[in-house]
């Protein structure tokens, strides 16, 4: 069940349900919300490319997707961007998006530092890659990661404090660090077909069946 609406959740998000845009009262969307494939860096491409820092987003607009049946939120901390999903109801999710334009014969990389304060199940808090054929979410419990689309769980303190977190994919390859230390040598192991052949880059609460809290510091992506 919990994964038929994980599934629907993320269905919503390729296709259906109500995207919009809005500015929240600790301003963390400057809006209004046009829904586009495009996204502007503030740096130079032949670095990393940054989403989120603690000067906020670097994106003309970020590109957000909320659903509001319940209510998640998110909200700028001293700490970082903090975003909740309180509900494991039908439908609450809040996913923050870039087209990262990965090409699946290169190593593409997102790397993200947070702290993960609570997750109920897959998807809850969670990074999503995909480099138009194929694609993984990480999902950050407070004691595992875990890559939620093929099923495999890595031990680590992800509620311990921030941590930073580097995800590298190319081809059927995936690589997982934690503090620039390899946690998990996945060579074959990305097999789940990218969904409408999609090429993106996110992270939040992405799972109506889940709930999940997690503070973000610094999002970007290399490609």
């Amino acid at each position: 069940m919990c994964r038929a609406f994980c599934l629907l959740a993320w269905a919503l998000v390729c296709g259906g349900g109500t995207a919009r845009g809005e500015t929240d009262a600790a301003g963390v969307l400057p809006g209004p919300f046009v829904n586009r494939n495009t996204f502007v860096s503030r740096e130079d491409p032949s670095v990393w490319k940054t989403v989120y820092d603690d000067k906020g987003f670097h994106a003309e607009p970020p590109v957000v997707w909320l659903y509001h049946a319940r209510p998640p939120f998110s909200e700028r901390t001293p700490e970082g961007l903090r975003i909740v999903d309180p509900s494991d109801q039908p439908v609450s999710i809040r996913i923050y998006q870039v087209p990262w334009d990965a090409n699946p014969d290169e190593w593409a990389e997102a790397e993200v530092c947070m702290k993960a304060i609570s997750c109920s199940a897959s998807y809850g808090s969670a990074v999503t890659v995909a480099n138009g054929e194929r694609e993984e979410i990480v999902t950050f419990f407070t004691n595992r990661i875990e890559l939620s689309r093929t099923k495999v769980d890595i031990p680590f303190p992800c509620g311990d404090g921030f941590h930073t977190y580097r995800i590298k994919i190319k081809g059927e390859d995936i690589l997982v660090y934690a503090d620039d230390e390899l946690v998990h040598d996945g060579v074959g192991g990305l097999t789940y077909e990218a969904p409408g052949s999609r090429n993106t880059y996110g992270f939040g609460a992405m799972a109506n069946a889940a709930k999940g809290e997690g503070i973000w510091q610094t999002v970007r992506y290399r490609t």
